[in-house]
């Protein structure tokens, strides 16, 4: 891996909002590409860069999505009214599920933690995909781009 490889990836990842409206969500989608290039130096921070990219899943939800959405409102059970809401897909919606269970686990760590390249991107790439997705539905995407 090298600092160039972890720039391509988060030119990528950019690609996906690159269209949409700024706001809270994809503001934390460029905190989590910018932690995530920062890995280069660090690489405990990829947990970290992934963490902040599932952030901006919840902040989109809670924002644009359910903003009736009570602040007790678990995000487990928001991902679950995205998905019953036919919003996002199940397959979308389980790696989301996987999200909130591997984030709840890093929040409350019992010890260090680290991700591979391959694990992270997955992550990374799906919240921005999700994201892209929610504001594709509230008008707030120019010009969508394919996955």
């Amino acid at each position: 891996m090298s600092v160039e490889v972890l720039q391509a990836c988060a030119a990528d990842w950019a690609d996906i909002v690159a269209n949409v409206e700024p706001f809270g969500g994809t503001e934390l989608l460029a905190r989590s590409r910018s932690i995530a290039v920062q890995a280069w130096f660090d690489y405990e921070l990829l947990p970290t860069a992934c963490l902040t990219a599932l952030q901006a899943i919840e902040t989109t939800f809670r924002q644009l999505l359910f903003p009736e959405a009570k602040a007790r409102t678990t995000f487990r059970h928001l991902v679950d009214r995205a998905e019953s809401d036919g919003v996002i897909s199940p397959d979308k919606a389980g790696s989301i599920r996987a999200g909130v269970k591997l984030r709840n686990s890093l929040s409350h760590p019992e010890g260090g933690c680290a991700f591979t390249l391959g694990m992270a991107d997955s992550m990374i790439r799906i919240s921005h995909v999700v994201v892209r997705d929610i504001c594709e539905v509230r008008g707030m995407v120019g010009q969508a781009r394919p996955t």
